[in-house]
C-alpha cells in the first residue's frame, strides 16, 4: 500500500528484490518459552520511494 494505505501494485522486479532480502535473512533467533523452542514469525514492514528501498522495519 502506498503512505495514504491505498492498494498499489508494485513492479515485479521490486517484489522479486524484497523477496531476495527476505530469504537472505540469517540469525534468526528461536524464542524460548519455558526453556522450550518455539516457533514465530515477524513481520517486516519496507519502506520505498521512487522504487528505490529506503528503509527496513521490524
Amino acid at each position: 500500500m502506498n503512505e495514504k494505505y491505498e492498494e498499489i501494485t508494485f513492479n515485479s522486479k521490486i517484489t522479486k528484490q524484497l523477496l531476495t532480502i527476505c530469504k537472505s535473512l540469517n540469525g534468526w533467533i528461536p524464542k524460548k518459552i519455558e526453556g522450550k523452542e518455539k516457533d514465530y514469525y515477524q513481520y517486516l514492514i519496507f519502506k520505498i520511494k521512487d522504487g528505490q528501498i529506503i528503509e527496513i522495519m521490524p
